[in-house]
């Protein structure tokens, strides 16, 4: 049986193993805020393909004013339905 993974999960994962190709000469700073940046636009991708898959229209300029917890929330919600 396989193991459900949680948000928490997933994101401890990507972090141990992503290593960004443009990364040398940036500060801590810098690259925490490319992680959260590229954590962001993958959930929001996967908003878009999910609601694609359902057919439910969706305006992806209104994804961006989200924050991260409000993202992984929908995500949540509707992978239940």
């Amino acid at each position: 049986m396989a193991k459900k993974r949680t948000l928490n999960d997933l994101r401890q994962v990507k972090d141990s193993v992503y290593r960004h190709p443009h990364r040398h000469g940036l500060t801590e700073v810098e690259n925490n805020l490319l992680n959260e940046l590229n954590y962001k636009a993958k959930l929001i991708l996967d908003i878009e393909a999910m609601f694609k898959s359902k057919g439910v229209p969706c305006n992806t300029k209104n994804l961006f004013n989200l924050n991260e917890k409000q993202l992984e929330s929908v995500l949540e919600v509707w992978k239940k339905n």
